[in-house]
């Protein structure tokens, strides 16, 4: 019911009433009151004692007609807003659970399932829910709060406190390091790496020669950077590795995801436009230029693969060697492109020393 049809239903009664002969006040005022008692028993399943003598309260206190019904007319809208604000709250509740739990762990891996079991609802109803309150997909989501935090961490933790710290250990040669920046314990950088500030570098971190890691890039416990490989605003979670001669820009890399040798995540559009992603046939603006991959925990590139700007691959999805990709991939998939090999005579020649 809205607000129109209620006032409507009092004015008609109010109407009809007037049309009657010798109808006394108390009369009136029971009208009334049976009209509010009808209009809690539609708005509440169940009805409502409380709010039924708190319009009796109400009414009584109303000195004329005028007053009766326009207390009526009041109390049926404050009543329409306060279930509409129960429904709001009824449908945001989920979305709400949600992000408590993501925000709880977000230095773990998390997926729609998982977080789904959590607060008790279906993958696909909360997916669509989600979807419809936020404006934005749980995965976009979760990516963009785990950058955003990783953004504050760096800022509370090394930029404002000026931090220059290793903890670690330099093997074959002392490694470069510009700005500021935090190695932990069990860490091992080998010779001619580079590391320009601020970055974070958690524990049992291995980086081979000849690495580049860039500003504002997070790399946590467990992960591995291999010889040659640059980092260029990442946030590489628990377990997550790069291989050697990759370059790996703007990008979050989830749990224990795998970046093979050579793999090339381009983060930039030739045009210089936002990055966007294509998905179900609509096309969304990601906000930034600057947007490489999205790789989701478990997930893994081969070797040699390219991702287009503003990529997306979920959990557990493969991208086989040479494959270049774009838009969404879900999870739980191999992704390759079929080639066919051509063979052809070939002359017999010795090769020179």
């Amino acid at each position: 019911m809205i607000a129109e049809e209620a006032d409507e239903a009092a004015d008609e009664l109010r109407g009809g009433l007037e049309n009657l002969n010798d109808l006394r006040g108390i009369a009136i005022l029971e009208a009334a009151l049976a009209a509010g008692e009808i209009f809690i028993s539609h708005i509440r399943k169940e009805g409502d004692r409380r709010l039924a003598r708190e319009y009796e309260e109400r009414c009584t206190l109303c000195g004329s007609v005028d007053r009766l019904f326009s207390n009526l007319r009041a109390f049926q809208r404050e009543q329409i807003e306060a279930a509409r604000q129960r429904l709001e709250n009824e449908t945001a509740r989920p979305v709400r659970e949600a992000k408590e739990y993501v925000v709880k762990r977000l230095g773990e891996p998390i997926s729609l399932e998982e977080t789904c079991a959590a607060i008790g609802f279906s993958p696909n109803y909360f997916s669509a829910l989600f979807k419809k309150e936020t404006g934005e997909g749980f995965a976009k989501y979760l990516a963009r709060v785990r950058v955003e935090r990783a953004k504050e961490l760096l800022r509370e933790i090394i930029d404002e406190p000026n931090v220059k710290e290793m903890r670690g250990e330099n093997r074959g040669g002392e490694t470069v390091f510009h700005g500021n920046y935090f190695v932990d314990e069990g860490t091992v950088i080998y010779n001619d790496v580079t590391i320009i500030g601020p970055v974070y570098i958690g524990k049992d971190v291995e980086i081979l020669p000849g690495a580049i890691i860039r500003p504002y890039t997070i790399i946590a416990d467990h992960c591995s950077v291999g010889h040659g490989s640059e980092l260029k605003r990442c946030v590489m979670f628990s377990g997550a590795k790069v291989a050697s001669l990759a370059f790996v820009g703007d990008s979050v890399l989830g749990a224990s995801a795998r970046i093979g040798s050579g793999v090339i995540t381009a983060n930039r559009k030739f045009n210089q436009t936002n990055a966007t992603l294509k998905l179900e046939g609509k096309k969304y603006d990601l906000g930034d230029s600057y947007f490489g991959l999205i790789l989701g925990d478990s997930s893994r590139m081969g070797a040699n693969a390219v991702s287009q700007p503003g990529t997306h691959i979920g959990p557990h999805t493969w991208i086989y060697p040479t494959t270049c990709v774009r838009g969404f991939i879900p999870g739980g998939k191999r992704v390759y492109a079929k080639t066919e090999l051509q063979f052809e005579e070939n002359d017999i020649v010795e090769l020179k020393p």
